[in-house]
């Protein structure tokens, strides 16, 4: 899951405000580190937030460039839905380098 920017920029200033009261000069350090880590965050998740729009906006320059990005798309998710190689597939066995395991017909 990843998180939004918005959420980011609240945990920079949970933490800002958590160093700003920390009676304890441990707690303060640790503090300040993760506000700066969540504002760095928040910078990356803004740029993918951006890209992600762009992409949305800028959309297909052809159909055929749409027709070859679901082609590729369901080639993808038929890939993902296979758990190992199906009938008729090549033995991986047969090319292995392992001297154990020989060379099938070699």
């Amino acid at each position: 899951m990843t998180t939004t920017s918005a959420k980011c920029r609240d945990q920079q200033a949970y933490h800002r405000e958590r160093a700003e009261g920390a009676a304890l000069e441990n707690v303060r350090v640790i503090a300040v580190k993760a506000a700066v880590a969540w504002g760095k965050e928040a910078v990356r998740q803004e740029m993918r937030e951006a890209n992600g729009e762009r992409r949305r906006t800028q959309g297909f320059a052809s159909v055929e460039a749409a027709a070859a990005a679901a082609a590729e798309a369901a080639v993808d998710a038929e890939a993902a839905d296979v758990p190992g190689p199906g009938p008729g597939a090549p033995d991986d066995r047969q090319l292995s380098e392992n001297p154990d395991r020989g060379f099938g017909s070699a």
